[in-house]
């Protein structure tokens, strides 16, 4: 109701209390507003990857950043947990990343889910 921005800091501080993960929400301040159909799949697509970083992940800390580039925008989920199992994740027989890159297609947007170097994963929707 209150924008995808507002969810989505209202979405970090509900994690922080409800599962004791630091998580935070990063945008810079002359953030646009997206219309609700992607500001919905967006916002749905952060949720299963938060709660992916807990339950499978056991992630302790995880960052949502949101930023655009020109009309062009990306929203990129990281965490510090284990990470993937070798191999394509969109392979597995779990619902939830095909849900979401089915949510990124729908909005014209690419997605995508990788280990970070330093251990963790990111989840990016451009």
């Amino acid at each position: 109701e209150n924008g995808l921005l507002t969810a989505l800091e209202q979405l970090a501080g509900y994690i922080h209390r409800a599962f004791d993960v630091e998580c935070t929400f990063q945008f810079p301040l002359d953030m646009v507003n997206y219309k609700q159909e992607v500001a919905i799949h967006l916002y749905r697509i952060t949720q299963e990857a938060v709660s992916n970083a807990i339950k499978h992940g056991k992630a302790s800390r995880i960052t949502i950043s949101l930023f655009t580039n020109g009309s062009n925008f990306n929203l990129c989920i990281a965490d510090n947990g284990i990470g993937l199992e070798p191999g394509n994740p969109l392979h597995s027989s779990g619902m939830g990343l095909r849900i979401m890159e089915y949510r990124a297609s729908l909005i014209g947007a690419t997605f995508t889910i990788q280990n970070l170097p330093q251990g963790g994963t990111i989840v990016s929707v451009k």
